[in-house]
């Protein structure tokens, strides 16, 4: 049934720890923290009987909810309230970004705890990190026009792939020359604001790094050029900036 689908969405997201903005607070022991249009008194009776704990990692503040009975009793909460306390610790996940343009060719939206770098990739018309917690963007950009040419002077254009998809596997390849692959999925063929893109999770090995890297690459096929969106993080911190580095490559836009 509906409330017993609705129980189970509840009951898994009361073992998690989430990680919350540092704007929202949220605690059963103060009711007026709680949205009045969604909840009612036997609802916040009920849950006034969860614990729940907040605490900060590296100073980003999270939210452990543990369900101490059995969670059958979640049967009782309306799937409204499931429903809309859902959305909220989602929304409270979510990151403040700043929308940043470049040379007039196109614009991203950068979460605002990362700032302007330097050195990242040479070739890179935009970069930006958080050295805290290990979060960094770099963007390519490349005339779509010399890469075909110069591609397809050489023999390497498979005919039978998009030209953005010839790009995305050209700069995987070489990328990966330098790097040890660890664990490396299939391209995904998306839309990114009406353009034709390719996009990639991989984990590599780097010299010099105690830790793996998550790697998450976005190809973007423009009017007139061909975009590489590079996000990166340490593998530990995979979970914390999977969902920003996606919301980053959505945002994505030409001028």
């Amino acid at each position: 049934s509906s409330d017993r689908m609705f129980s189970s969405v509840y009951c898994a997201l009361a073992i998690n720890v989430v990680r919350m903005d540092a704007k929202i607070e949220f605690s059963i022991g103060k009711r007026q923290e709680i949205p009045s249009k969604v909840i009612n008194k036997k609802t916040l009776k009920l849950l006034r009987k969860l614990d729940i704990h907040t605490y900060q990692v590296n100073g980003n503040p999270y939210l452990q909810i543990q369900n101490p009975f059995n969670c059958s009793i979640m049967k009782k909460l309306t799937p409204i309230f499931v429903i809309s306390l859902f959305v909220l610790l989602l929304t409270g996940c979510e990151q403040d970004m700043t929308t940043r343009s470049v040379k007039g060719v196109y614009e991203i939206d950068v979460p605002n705890d990362m700032s302007a770098a330097k050195g990242l990739n040479i070739d890179a018309s935009m970069q930006y990190e958080n050295i805290f917690n290990e979060s960094y963007l770099a963007i390519i950009d490349e005339d779509k026009e010399d890469f075909e040419s110069a591609y397809s002077l050489y023999g390497k254009m498979d005919t039978t792939k998009s030209v953005i998809a010839n790009y995305a596997q050209l700069q995987v390849d070489f990328f990966s020359e330098g790097v040890n692959v660890i664990d490396k999925g299939e391209f995904r063929s998306i839309r990114i604001n009406g353009m034709d893109a390719e996009q990639i999770e991989f984990t590599a090995a780097v010299e010099g790094v105690d830790s793996d890297i998550y790697y998450l690459m976005t190809f973007i096929e423009g009017e007139k050029n061909v975009y590489m969106v590079m996000t990166w993080t340490l593998i530990g911190n995979k979970g914390e900036h999977q969902q920003t580095f996606v919301r980053m490559a959505d945002s994505f836009r030409e001028l």
